[in-house]
């Protein structure tokens, strides 16, 4: 949020903590297993760790929808045959791009 969308720290710091504490998210482990298939898939499609781990985790977790506006993450889950769901509206997504 800080690096690609130039959200203060405290407002990230703020919306990721009050995300932790919520009773209708599951929060998934990273495993061994989880790093190996991200290392993997990093190294295959040559992505960042970061996409790779989320990727990796739907993947091991038999999750098949993936929730993001990220670009780096509907090309991967276009490769990986995973279904993206973008949250954010197409008219909201492009006042974000200017």
């Amino acid at each position: 949020m800080v690096e690609d969308y130039f959200v203060e720290r405290e407002e990230a710091f703020y919306k990721l903590d009050t995300l932790t504490r919520s009773r209708r998210i599951r929060f998934l482990p990273i495993s061994l297993n989880v790093n190996r298939k991200a290392l993997e898939i990093a190294k295959v499609h040559k992505v960042r760790s970061f996409d790779a781990n989320l990727i990796a985790s739907a993947e091991v977790n038999e999750i098949s929808v993936i929730t993001s506006n990220d670009k780096h993450i509907a090309t991967l889950c276009k490769k990986r045959g995973l279904i993206l769901e973008n949250p954010i509206p197409e008219e909201i997504t492009r006042k974000m791009r200017l």
